[in-house]
């Protein structure tokens, strides 16, 4: 019997080795797909023009997940996957989920990004944590369309053009390289005219002036060497 127990143990001792040096194996390589990088810019405003970019090459989406985090040396700001978070369901609504599914994939992605703003001197340094984990990526039904795309479709709509014919100028302009806003639906184009309060009442794009100036403005940028605009900063920036 105690040659048994002992025999017992030691094959339990062997067995918990191998599941402690397989789990390690696991986190090493999760580690080495993390595909950790580090990148110097020199402002939040060439991080922002950067980051705008690398969504759109790579298809993916990253949300600011709270406010800036204070230090004496400068501060910090933390981006997550749009995938990441838990899907709330509204029992008293009447919506449903939509045909793609929900956005949020009830886990946290591994993707996401730490912006570093120095306080003494001109610079932003960015750790980058590239790799996904619990979905696909490239999945631009997913995505969430570019506010300049929402601005240049608002202005359409303030502007009288129909739905079906912003819908068929989308369609016909579809190139091997699929974007997010290739996908545009009739859902979408509410959700802009909602978004934006396009009724256009005593001459104004929105109720809100800010949002209105900014319409007006995409609106003269369709005008070339006409516009009259010369220089223009957003609020906010």
């Amino acid at each position: 019997m105690q040659t048994i127990l002992k025999g017992t143990g030691f094959s339990n001792r062997i067995g918990r080795a191998q599941l402690i040096l397989r789990l390690q194996q696991q986190v090493n390589e999760l580690r080495a797909k993390t595909n950790e990088s580090t990148k110097e810019l020199h402002n939040s405003t060439e991080f922002n023009s950067w980051l705008k970019e690398y969504e759109s090459n790579n298809k993916c989406e990253y949300v600011l997940q709270t406010g800036k985090k204070k230090s004496k040396d400068g501060h910090r700001s933390y981006y997550e996957c749009g995938r990441t978070g838990v899907h709330k369901e509204i029992v008293s609504s009447k919506r449903s989920i939509k045909s793609q599914g929900s956005k949020k994939i009830n886990i946290n992605c591994t993707s996401h990004l730490i912006l570093f703003e120095h306080l003494n001197k001109s610079s932003c340094h960015v750790i980058f944590y590239k790799y996904h984990y619990g979905h696909q990526e490239s999945e631009l039904q997913h995505i969430s369309l570019p506010i300049i795309k929402k601005h240049e479709i608002a202005v359409k709509l303030s502007q009288g053009v129909t739905m079906e014919r912003i819908l068929d100028n989308v369609r016909g302009n579809i190139g091997s390289n699929l974007k997010r806003e290739d996908l545009i639906t009739r859902a979408d184009l509410h959700n802009i005219k909602q978004k934006y309060n396009i009724t256009m009442q005593d001459g104004q794009l929105h109720k809100n002036d800010a949002t209105s100036v900014d319409i007006w403005v995409e609106q003269m940028k369709q005008e070339g060497e006409n516009n009259p605009v010369i220089y223009y900063k957003k609020q906010g920036e």
